[in-house]
């Protein structure tokens, strides 16, 4: 990915830690290459104008249509339009019984059914603080006017309902924005 005529990009890119091909992240890395590729010449000069005012969260910069996100040293760009789910996990960490760690993780899910951890932190087993559920709020206040209709949260009913049906939730997340906009 070459972001030589995108330098705003290239700015988030390598703030982001940088991406590079290595032999662990050959097939992710084609995976994000093509998901640049498909952007037009526009989209991408959009992205490059926009990422001035990028607001970083977690390991990703947020646009009101884009969110750029750094992963195993892969470089992805996830559009907007294309988001169907977001979610986050806490998993707790017990020793003895006593919790030590919480896990915090912001998932998000696209219309492909790929699922983007866009960041992880740890805090300690009695703390209270919510670090993924306080960047998902700050994710939600930037898109959500581009994709009103998208899933929030983690239930059992959603869980399930995208792993049996998962054409017929994007659909419906698809009919929703389009029936808001």
């Amino acid at each position: 990915m070459n972001f030589e005529f995108y330098p705003n990009i290239a700015v988030l890119e390598k703030d982001l830690g940088g991406s590079k091909q290595t032999a662990l992240n050959k097939k992710n890395y084609a995976k994000a290459e093509e998901g640049w590729n498909k952007l037009s010449s526009e989209e991408l000069a959009y992205i490059n104008q926009a990422a001035t005012t990028a607001v970083k969260v977690m390991n990703s910069y947020v646009t009101p249509g884009y969110i750029l996100h750094m992963a195993g040293k892969v470089f992805y760009v996830i559009p907007v339009r294309d988001l169907v789910w977001m979610y986050t996990t806490t998993v707790t960490q017990r020793m003895y019984f006593i919790p030590y760690n919480k896990m915090h993780s912001l998932n998000v899910v696209d219309r492909t059914g790929e699922i983007y951890t866009l960041g992880t932190m740890n805090t300690g087993g009695f703390s209270k603080k919510t670090p993924a559920a306080d960047a998902m709020q700050q994710i939600t206040d930037i898109i959500l006017p581009q994709r009103p209709g998208m899933i929030l949260g983690w239930s059992e009913e959603i869980s399930k309902a995208v792993s049996e049906n998962f054409v017929g939730v994007v659909q419906s997340v698809d009919a929703r924005c389009a029936g808001v906009q």
